[in-house]
């Protein structure tokens, strides 16, 4: 099927040319749409009625040149986890644990964060990335929980299998205190399963209004020099006059010409002059007839909620609004199923906020998630117990835990100057010590003391 050729110096000029114009274009429209809608229907008609499976060589054909992977299994030596490749963090990362998997003498002062080799360079995290980021490198399985083999601490510090970007004093001190919980319930359960990962929930959009109004003048300022000095927009043609589109005569219409916005994308260019307009970058017009209403349509609504995420270094790995856990702790003398999921934002957290605050159910989770949750061999829903119900739920005191911290780094002083400085914040921070502090405090004095005399003795 052949069109006329219009001339632009004419044919908008001609009343008639113009409703003759007008009655073709919306001709072809309504035959393609009947026709797009005919073939739609036969189609979905065609595939609701076959029922025959897709056969091995049709499906060789679709594969042939491979399908798009997004993700990355591992089966590490004490955890699985599934990489994601655009976000360049895990999706989760699953861990079971036991009072005697939990034993070992594997220390994390040997192992270093390392970039994880089998993940493709482009989707690999680096190192370089968390340096002056002000974010720490946030474990998902512990590396207290990988004492059982120098292999598997290692394997716990591989940046794209078991790290995510998390606010420090939260990764220090709230999330340690979930983790410390965990490995306490080994104490109560036989076995105790946990999946934990990343989450980027969806916050409020701000109303721009409100944004403008409480913009002051020197925010504004330097907002407008902001834009990197070799940043440049690209040309922006300018939208045509309505006086110049073609109208046909005695008749309402409305005109929707291209959004101009389509050429405003930030380009890199190379010299610092304006980007002068190509042959790609034409005025473009779009003309939609039809009649206009008898009364004026109610504005649109707009959407509320939003997801918006930072990303870190030139990796660009993305940093999470909030970290979710979930556990599945079994007790095989009753055969009961305990669980409980807690989803905690990535920010500092008040050391006094309950653990219970945080908790979701197991169906919210899976909605935040977009999978499934300890699906497998767990018979029906109502067999899960609350964990919190049936065990608390309840966390280290702060003082308790602080307790802790300074007991382990007493334990890893290898010099009197350290422990000295442990015992000093010990005071400071008045916390009275247990009898496991001053049990190690002794054995660890005990022990400088024969290794400086030991030195200090001369060689026969």
């Amino acid at each position: 099927m052949t069109f006329p050729a219009f001339s632009s110096s004419h044919w908008y000029m001609n009343p008639i040319s113009r409703r003759t114009t007008f009655f073709l274009l919306g001709a072809i429209t309504g035959s393609a749409a009947t026709y797009l809608l005919n073939r739609r229907s036969s189609v979905k008609s065609a595939a609701t009625q076959t029922a025959e499976p897709t056969s091995a060589n049709r499906v060789s054909e679709l594969v042939k040149y491979g399908i798009p992977e997004t993700e990355q299994v591992q089966f590490r030596k004490n955890f699985v986890t599934s990489i994601n490749y655009r976000m360049k963090i895990p999706n989760w990362v699953l861990e079971h644990l036991t009072k005697e998997n939990l034993k070992g003498t594997a220390d994390r002062q040997y192992a270093r964060f390392e970039p994880d080799e089998s993940v493709p360079e482009i989707f690999r995290a680096n190192n370089e990335d968390y340096w002056k980021s002000g974010y720490s490198r946030g474990h998902l399985a512990p590396a207290s929980n990988n004492k059982s083999s120098a292999e598997a601490m290692k394997e716990s510090f591989l940046l794209s299998a078991n790290i995510v970007p998390q606010d420090y004093d939260n990764n220090v001190w709230y999330w340690n205190r979930l983790e410390l919980y965990v490995r306490d319930l080994t104490n109560y359960f036989d076995d105790v399963y946990t999946l934990t990962g990343p989450l980027w929930l969806p916050e409020p959009i701000p109303d721009p209004t409100d944004r403008a109004r409480n913009a002051s003048p020197s925010s504004t300022s330097m907002a407008a020099h902001a834009r990197p000095k070799r940043m440049q927009r690209a040309f922006t043609p300018p939208p045509p006059p309505l006086d110049a589109l073609p109208l046909p005569a005695g008749e309402d219409v409305l005109i929707n010409p291209v959004p101009s916005t389509i050429f405003h994308a930030a380009v890199q260019h190379p010299d610092d002059v304006p980007m002068e307009p190509t042959d790609q970058l034409q005025p473009v017009r779009s003309l939609t007839v039809r009649p206009l209403p008898a009364e004026t349509a109610p504005p649109r609504p707009l959407p509320k909620y939003q997801i918006c995420y930072p990303v870190l270094g030139d990796t660009q790995i993305a940093i999470p609004s909030h970290l979710f856990k979930a556990i599945l702790a079994t007790d095989t003398s009753t055969h009961t199923h305990h669980f409980a999921a807690f989803v905690i934002p990535n920010r500092p957290i008040p050391e006094d906020t309950p653990l219970k605050v945080f908790q979701v159910g197991k169906n919210d989770l899976e909605k935040m998630t977009g999978f499934k949750v300890f699906e497998g061999g767990l018979g029906p829903q109502g067999e899960l117990k609350d964990l919190c119900i049936s065990h608390g739920c309840r966390m280290m005191e702060p003082d308790e835990h602080r307790l802790y911290f300074l007991t382990r780094d007493l334990r890893n002083s290898k010099k009197m100057q350290r422990v000295e400085r442990t015992v000093d914040q010990l005071l400071r921070q008045g916390i009275v010590p247990d009898h496991e502090f001053m049990k190690v405090l002794a054995e660890k004095v005990d022990m400088l003391d024969r290794t400086e005399q030991e030195v200090g003795e001369p060689s026969s």
